[in-house]
């Protein structure tokens, strides 16, 4: 996998997978131009909450927003929390946090979940819940159709001790409305990562904006929706809580500095792997630019707008060129075309370009990956899924033969056996759907597993100029695989 680790935060179709990148330092905005206070703090109940996480500081007592008057539990007009409490997290729940006398939610946290129940932990996350919850209001967010479903200490009993076990976090439908999850991993709950709360309820704000559905492109599956979606989701969180590193909290678990950061270096077509999480890394590093640029609160306007502003089946250029269109409208335009163009969004081509001697790594999606077709307003599950990315290969005249070689990093589980490459000389691989059929316009297709050698006596013949490849894959584990391309 690209990147210096890659992690899955999941849950069914909607899981979150978070790409690290490398930081070079960290940014000072501490987002001070935010408020999301209430006028009249002083009604209101209190509850005990990080500031930012127990890394971070000692717990402080702050106004618990959104709760109805006289509220015993936390079930307010926007989140509703939970605990799970056995070996079923969708059932074996209950509320632990219930109103003192004064009416206020006043744990003291116990932080390692393997020291016991822990009501403060629902105390932590609905607070920050609603902070985030309220900067999108400021940004003209029109509210949730249904309040969200969040469970605390979720995961899946898989060693049938009845209790779960570690799991991160993820978005996804609960109990007929909106839901998050999150778990444990040793002795970090997520409950105390606002970071991570952050980038999954931008989801659930998102997909109320836009649905940035992944959609099959002329080319191949179009995850440019994808990336935008965890692209946002990474910089909402990382501005509303002023630090551009993603989840260093819950990353400590696991070893590392961060889930993500925001203050990155990635380019198109550089960076481009197909994967969402990972090709979101370009637009979440060019919203953490303009953020610099223009202040958090022009920056997050900007980026909220934009979201609206986008088709189905959008590429990443044409998400760019909207985000530009809607700062040229705020007068930040100069300053977004500056970012858009280093950063290679304004002509970011959906192709890996490959030269004889090189190779390049590119993700591989499984038939579970959703399909919208918007023709005909349906959602697909295709028995074969084409890569995002297809690859030009760069054939010479003077070119008298070509192998091409499919393999498969140390580590990944994908199985060759699965993947079909199509291949085509001069233009793209075409793809369209028929009836829910996956429909292909190629030369040739060979299996994945053998090498491709093409000269004049193959079939179908070397051609010089440019040969396209595409890979179709039919299994359901999802990976990376690498491509390379030699003279023999």
């Amino acid at each position: 996998m690209k990147g210096m680790f890659c992690l899955f935060i999941f849950f069914a179709a909607l899981g979150v997978m978070i790409s690290c990148s490398s930081s070079d330092d960290d940014d000072d905005n501490d987002n001070d131009d935010h408020d999301t206070g209430d006028d009249d703090d002083d009604s209101l109940p209190l509850g005990r909450v990080f500031a930012i996480n127990p890394d971070e500081g000692a717990p402080v007592d702050m106004p618990l927003t959104g709760l109805p008057d006289e509220a015993t539990l936390l079930s307010g007009e926007n989140f509703a929390v939970f605990t799970c409490m056995g070996a079923d997290c969708f059932s074996d729940v209950e509320q632990l946090a219930t109103a003192d006398a004064n009416g206020d939610f006043l744990y003291d946290p116990l932080v390692d979940p393997q020291l016991g129940d822990d009501p403060a932990a629902e105390v932590n996350i609905y607070y920050h819940a609603q902070q985030v919850l309220e900067r999108f209001a400021q940004l003209g967010f029109g509210g949730l159709a249904d309040p969200v479903n969040i469970i605390v200490r979720f995961g899946f009993d898989e060693n049938g001790d009845d209790m779960p076990d570690d799991f991160l976090a993820g978005a996804t439908e609960l109990w007929g409305a909106p839901g998050l999850l999150f778990g444990c991993w040793g002795e970090r709950n997520l409950a105390y990562d606002p970071d991570i709360l952050g980038h999954e309820l931008t989801h659930i704000v998102t997909a109320t904006v836009n649905a940035l559905d992944t959609t099959l492109g002329a080319t191949g599956f179009n995850t440019a929706p994808a990336a935008v979606n965890e692209g946002s989701a990474d910089f909402f969180s990382c501005s509303i809580n002023g630090d551009p590193d993603v989840g260093e909290y819950s990353a400590a678990a696991l070893g590392y500095p961060y889930m993500s950061s925001v203050d990155n270096g990635a380019t198109c077509p550089a960076a481009l792997y197909g994967e969402p999480h990972v090709d979101g890394q370009i637009w979440s590093g060019a919203l953490w630019e303009l953020h610099a640029a223009l202040g958090a609160e022009t920056a997050e306007q900007v980026a909220y707008d934009t979201l609206a502003e986008l088709p189905t089946g959008f590429s990443l250029q044409d998400a760019a060129r909207a985000l530009l269109a809607v700062c040229d409208a705020a007068g930040c335009g100069d300053e977004a075309e500056t970012i858009l163009q280093a950063r290679g969004l304004l002509d970011c081509a959906c192709q890996v370009d490959l030269s004889i001697g090189e190779q390049a790594e590119l993700w591989v999606p499984s038939v579970d990956e959703e399909v919208w077709d918007d023709a005909h307003e349906n959602l697909y599950f295709l028995d074969a899924l084409p890569a995002p990315l297809p690859i030009r290969v760069d054939v010479p005249a003077e070119t008298s033969s070509l192998t091409l070689t499919v393999s498969v990093p140390a580590g990944e589980e994908i199985d060759l056996a699965n993947v079909t490459v199509h291949l085509r000389f001069d233009e793209a691989v075409q793809y369209a759907l028929a009836g829910g059929e996956l429909q292909t316009t190629a030369d040739a297709a060979f299996p994945a597993t053998a090498p491709i050698t093409l000269s004049a006596a193959s079939d179908p013949p070397l051609s010089t100029g440019y040969v396209y490849l595409s890979f179709v894959h039919a299994g359901a584990q999802d990976g990376s695989v690498i491509v390379a391309a030699t003279q023999p």
